[in-house]
């Protein structure tokens, strides 16, 4: 087992208030799933070079790893991450519960979020300085929170989605051109999506759930500012353009050439350079 694996294995009891001042070393409590309620989901928290000012926070929502292909951990690119753009990241970390339903397991993960977002606001963090981030499938569960923020009045700064799954049409015809016309590695990823559909959705009426698959709304005029990066040759990219259409200049579409789904796992410096600069732009940040 490798040492950071070990490391997750263990639970380390802190506030939200607790991780914003860090009383311990940061990268200890990098090392860690943080319990902070009983109830809730546990996170994981990656930290900028710098602690002195956290006032610039992204909540994470990592891919199911069957889909995205990962075998490096989420930790490989989110440390990075917190490091190159300057930000406390903190993850909900829901994989001890992957065997519940979708909807159940996205209820989960808003509760976490809620109580996250009202602690921050409690530490004198605002709004303006939020933003939440998923890739792949925890992309689309971040379209779940948004879906519900309304009705607790909650506001971000702004949401990033790595190839977010959106419509719902993997299993047969879509009219989506870039799903019917997969190559060889699409289709295998297809596959992947289709397998975890089929033991993560409880009854059949879920295959018409605007809270599963975001593209059945009808009304986007909650959404927030919206950046959206894909690959070129992603089976996705046709119905990420077509979300682009429905949020016009709320939304805009970072599309890296022959790349394919699940590319953040590679961590490859190339893809980044084409993303970095719109990414520090929307993150409203100066590196």
């Amino acid at each position: 087992m490798k040492e950071s694996e070990l490391f997750f294995k263990c639970n380390l009891y802190k506030s939200i208030r607790e991780i914003l001042h860090p009383s311990i070393s940061k990268k200890n409590i990098s090392n860690y799933k943080i319990i902070i309620d009983q109830d809730l989901l546990p996170l994981k928290v990656y930290y900028p070079k710098k602690v002195s000012n956290l006032n610039n926070i992204l909540i994470y929502i990592e891919g199911d790893s069957n889909i995205t292909k990962n075998v490096l951990g989420d930790n490989f690119y989110l440390e990075k991450f917190a490091k190159e753009y300057n930000q406390l990241i903190i993850e909900i970390d829901y994989k001890d519960y992957k065997n519940l339903y979708l909807l159940d397991l996205y209820k989960k993960i808003y509760e976490t979020f809620k109580f996250i977002y009202q602690e921050l606001l409690k530490n004198n963090i605002s709004k303006e300085n939020i933003f939440v981030a998923g890739d792949s499938t925890g992309a689309t569960a971040i379209l779940y929170l948004i879906n519900n923020m309304n009705k607790d009045y909650i506001e971000i700064a702004g949401q990033i989605l790595f190839y977010p799954l959106l419509s719902g049409e993997y299993f047969g015809k879509s009219k989506f051109l870039s799903i019917n016309d997969c190559d060889d590695y699409n289709k295998s990823i297809l596959s992947n999506v289709e397998e975890f559909y089929k033991n993560k959705l409880k009854y059949k009426k879920d295959y018409k759930d605007s809270n599963i698959f975001p593209l059945l709304k009808k009304d986007f005029s909650n959404y927030p500012r919206t950046l959206i990066i894909c690959g070129s040759v992603d089976f996705l990219i046709d119905e990420v353009k077509y979300l682009n259409t429905l949020l016009q200049e709320n939304c805009e579409v970072v599309e890296i050439p022959f790349t394919y789904h699940g590319f953040l796992n590679g961590l490859d410096f190339d893809i980044e350079k084409v993303y970095k600069e719109k990414l520090k732009e929307f993150l409203k940040i100066n590196i």
